[in-house]
């Protein structure tokens, strides 16, 4: 197919794998990453099936909302 991208996108564990093709990761760092992210949010005890993505600043969000976040960077 000789198919050649010219970019990546990833989300969530989408983002380890694309910096393993662009050769930021090793195998084995991509690995222990996915390994290590699903273990700390496994331990984390967060509440489940909740995220959002929003294009704004930080201090926008919380000044607009009445919700509870848990931010990750």
């Amino acid at each position: 197919m000789n198919v050649k991208p010219s970019g990546l996108i990833g989300h969530s564990s989408g983002e380890i794998l694309c910096a393993y093709v662009a050769g930021c990761l090793t195998a084995r760092e991509a690995i222990f990453t996915a390994y290590w992210c699903g273990r700390c949010i496994e331990q984390a005890d967060l509440p489940k099936g909740r995220m959002a993505a929003i294009g704004t600043e930080l201090c926008s969000v919380i000044e607009c909302s009445s919700f509870q976040f848990v931010w990750e960077c």
